[in-house]
């Protein structure tokens, strides 16, 4: 996720894209993406291994 703007990006890994990217625009946590507002999606990279993932 990005703001765009200001070259904010954050970093993450989930099960559900829809729902998260949903999260983010909605700002249904406080945290990271709500105080930069990084709602942009960049890019994706689908993994069958959640191992592969959290080590990259």
């Amino acid at each position: 996720m990005s703001d765009k703007p200001r070259g904010v990006i954050y970093t993450g890994v989930t099960s559900d894209l829809t729902g998260r990217i949903w999260e983010h625009r909605n700002h249904v946590h406080q945290g990271f993406t709500s105080k930069y507002r990084a709602e942009r999606l960049v890019s994706i990279r689908i993994s069958f291994l959640r191992s592969n993932e959290r080590s990259r």
